[in-house]
């Protein structure tokens, strides 16, 4: 579009001004072209009459109608005017404001309210009617002249919003015709449905015929009509099969019901046994051979299971009780004294082993004898807890021997004793005995299996004889094992001399002994040697073996040995 414009100074002089640019020339530009002059070789003519007619320059022909061509120039012309009279009309309000300058113009025009602007040419274009085919010269020949036309300034923002609702337009007739689709093809099926008259196989065309004159039939594409029918005919078919799935699975359950409330068939009746007794059964007679035997394998597979629970429920319930039993077996002991918090289950099993209580409990799945035991125990030592440790703070400095008596103690902590229920002293008395005992006992096993590695070690130095002093060696043992620190010093050197005697003692031995001899008796110590560590391990396991036989076997009444249990 051409933006200069022809303008006159004060003096007459023409000069020209770009409305965009706001460029000033005093020479023509070559973009300006005089649309005022007639580009077509149509003229405007009057009859006699005062009848308007059109005259052809060039070929002389007449037309009482606007020729296209000279419309078109008329249409331009109003239209060029009217954009100069609106731009004219806008420049004297800027310089009325002394805002001629384009930053003016875009100043405005970020002020004005877009969304107002906006709705303002929604409205133009629904006023005028524009659809998604029409085109902007289209737009502007017809709503040139409308003032809100020029809310927006720029040719290229006006453009934009149009080609936005031209956008608009064509998406919302995409949906609709979607829409009017989808709601054609549902209402081609639904009268496919409603018919009543189809099937699975029908033909297609059949269906033509007969559907030919009703308009949700014709409203449809031949091809679009063809896949729907195959798609109704594919739902047919797969309703028909789910009614037969469903009219089987209904005959099945009452087959299975059936079989429940028969008092003749259980699990172990027999399928051809079973045959005879529903051959004239309905449900039965409804299903063929195979869902016949299924319902009948998965009943009697069902049956069995019940079965196996009732049993198992019955062995729990049996279990329970069995456990009961003992506990209150247990408890007798208890109140009569015969378990107290020092009581140890290897012997007590004694009591217990001949016990019908004991032996049912024996085997069974669950809590152990020994377990049970135990756990009364603990109660029982819980009772004594708090008096246990208070005597205990009295007896620290008291070493335990295995000679200790409750006499013995009664001096160092009178007070604490009188505290104690009189029932109960010679019990927590009894409990902390046991327990100074038992560690005294470890300590002295982790000494003497500290003396035999030390032994040993002495044993593995070559260089060692009976004439050699402990101090030669002491550097090496501490620096070398660490595992003889713990031993005491004196222990140490107790061990060294014990083993520098043996030392003396075989020298004495061999001193009158013949070499050959010494060989013969050499072999005969070591044999004896492997025997006495072939023994050990026997008893070891024979131990082992009895105290697992105690606490679960039920056998050992086959065996009237008198063992210890552990």
């Amino acid at each position: 579009m051409n933006m200069w414009e022809e303008k006159k100074t004060d003096d007459g002089r023409l000069y020209y001004i770009n409305s965009k640019t706001g460029d000033l020339s005093w020479i023509k530009p070559s973009e300006i072209v005089d649309i005022n002059m007639n580009p077509t070789d149509w003229d405007e003519k009057t009859s006699q009459t005062g009848k308007t007619f059109f005259l052809n320059k060039k070929t002389n022909e007449t037309s009482w109608e606007v020729p296209y061509d000279y419309q078109d120039w008329k249409n331009k012309l109003a239209a060029y005017q009217f954009q100069l009279k609106l731009i004219e009309n806008l420049l004297i309000e800027e310089c009325e404001e002394g805002q001629i300058t384009e930053e003016g113009l875009a100043k405005d025009l970020e002020l004005s309210k877009k969304e107002e602007v906006r709705t303002a040419y929604v409205q133009m274009f629904q006023e005028a009617g524009v659809t998604s085919t029409w085109k902007w010269e289209d737009f502007m020949r017809i709503m040139l002249h409308d003032s809100r036309f020029n809310i927006i300034k720029t040719i290229g923002q006006k453009k934009q919003i149009f080609q936005e609702h031209i956008q608009t337009l064509k998406k919302k007739e995409r949906e609709d015709t979607r829409q009017k689709k989808q709601i054609a093809r549902e209402n081609f099926m639904k009268m496919l449905d409603s018919s009543g008259i189809l099937r699975a196989e029908s033909k297609y065309y059949k269906t033509a015929h007969f559907f030919q004159g009703d308009p949700r039939w014709r409203i449809l594409e031949e091809k679009e009509r063809e896949e729907l029918y195959q798609d109704f005919l594919d739902e047919l078919e797969r309703r028909d099969r789910e009614k037969i799935r469903q009219q089987r699975k209904q005959q099945m359950q009452m087959l299975k019901k059936v079989l429940e409330e028969n008092q003749e068939i259980d699990f172990t009746t027999k399928w051809l046994t079973a045959q005879k007794i529903l051959a004239e059964n309905p449900h039965f007679k409804a299903l063929d051979k195979l869902d016949q035997l299924e319902v009948f394998s998965k009943f009697i597979a069902e049956f069995e299971e019940k079965s196996q629970e009732t049993k198992k429920l019955d062995e729990r319930t049996k279990a329970r009780k069995n456990r009961e039993n003992f506990k209150r077996l247990l408890e007798e002991y208890v109140k009569t004294g015969e378990i107290i918090a020092t009581t140890h289950w290897k012997d007590f099993y004694i009591k217990l082993r001949d016990d019908p209580v004991y032996l049912n409990l024996v085997g069974q799945p669950g809590s152990t004898p020994k377990e049970i035991f135990d756990d009364i125990i603990l109660r029982e030592k819980d009772k004594i807890k708090d008096h246990k440790e208070t005597m205990l703070i009295a007896l620290a400095n008291y070493e335990f021997t295995k000679n200790t008596c409750y006499e013995d103690i009664l001096p160092i902590c009178k007070d604490v004793i009188e505290s104690i229920p009189e029932n109960l002293r010679m019990l927590v008395f009894k409990v902390i005995y046991d327990e100074q005992i038992s560690e005294l006992k470890n300590k002295e096993r982790k000494i003497k299996k500290h003396q035999r590695i030390f032994e040993e070690y002495l044993r593995s130095i070559p260089a060692i004889t009976s004439s050699s002093k402990y101090e030669e060696i002491e550097n090496d043992i501490k620096g070398r094992y660490s595992t003889f620190k713990r031993l005491p010093e004196s222990s140490l050197k107790m061990e060294f001399e014990k083993y520098i005697e043996k030392l003396k003692e075989e020298e004495e031995q061999t001193s009158d002994i013949e070499p050959g001899e010494i060989k013969r008796k050499s072999k005969k110590k070591e044999k004896k040697e492997k025997r006495h560590k072939k023994h050990k391990r026997d008893e070891k396991k024979h131990k082992k073996k009895h105290k697992h036989h105690s606490s679960r076997s039920p056998t050992h009444k086959k065996h009237k040995h008198k063992h210890k249990y552990s």
